[in-house]
């Protein structure tokens, strides 16, 4: 049976995020709605990441299965007329039939989003974060180091969500600033729940404070501390989960790719 994948864009504001969820509107069903109008036959959709309630997603990347005359390369345009606006199918072509959008996935690239300053347009699509005028290009990427390389990341996971194994092998992990914006760019080969939520947010608690030997005192939360909560496993009062909204899938890497 033919193998459908999807390369996908999307708006995250109004879903209650990816996974097909009751009485809530998600991304995932929204796309298998489509699937059964141009197939008039129920669907799944197999997505490579599992993003939450208000998370974008510039790549996310899904497959299915199918048997239909429809050209691989068409489904993109067909779908397109059964979808809202906040969602793109920008490819499809036929994979092979073993092809699976999450298990085959060997790295996932996410960027988040974070500026001190408001705007009308952008606050949907970023964390604007007054508060955080403060925050140190060096500084940040001082704690962004501190997470990368393989780990168990149960710390970096919501408690009620940590799997069995929590081992994650995190590759890129760096900030750059573009004019009063600060990205955040993380590839690893696989994310817990709320993952690089909890890292921004680790970041900006620890970039936010003064930096050593300038005269201001001692960050709130040292590089230390971080690396004995990352060491202990445990979720503490010094976690900040910080807004999805910032927060997009940039990326889903495959094996042939």
């Amino acid at each position: 049976m033919p193998n459908i994948k999807l390369t996908i864009e999307y708006d995250g504001s109004a879903y209650s995020g990816w996974q097909r969820q009751a009485d809530r509107d998600t991304v995932q069903e929204e796309i298998e709605r489509a699937l059964e109008r141009v197939l008039k036959v129920s669907t799944t959709l197999y997505g490579a990441g599992r993003t939450d309630a208000g998370v974008h997603a510039l790549g996310q990347v899904a497959n299915f299965h199918c048997e239909s005359t429809v050209p691989p390369e068409k489904f993109a345009p067909a779908l397109q007329q059964h979808l809202r606006r906040d969602i793109l199918i920008k490819s499809s072509r036929e994979a092979t039939e073993s092809f699976h959008s999450r298990f085959d996935a060997i790295a996932r690239k996410y960027i988040y989003r974070l500026s001190p300053t408001r705007s009308a347009l952008e606050n949907l699509r970023r964390w604007e974060a007054p508060k955080h005028a403060e925050l140190s290009l060096e500084r940040l990427n001082e704690v962004a180091g501190v997470f990368r390389g393989e780990r168990d990341c149960s710390a970096l996971c919501i408690p009620a969500s940590v799997p069995d194994s929590a081992m994650c092998d995190i590759r890129e992990s760096v900030w750059v600033q573009d004019n009063d914006e600060f990205q955040f760019t993380i590839i690893a080969n696989r994310f817990l729940h709320s993952m690089v939520r909890a890292i921004v947010g680790f970041c900006v608690k620890y970039a936010s404070g003064p930096s050593q030997g300038n005269g201001g005192g001692r960050s709130p939360l040292t590089l230390r501390d971080i690396e004995d909560i990352l060491k202990a496993g445990k979720w503490t009062s010094d976690h900040l989960i910080v807004p999805p909204q910032g927060l997009y899938l940039d990326e889903v890497r495959y094996p042939e790719e």
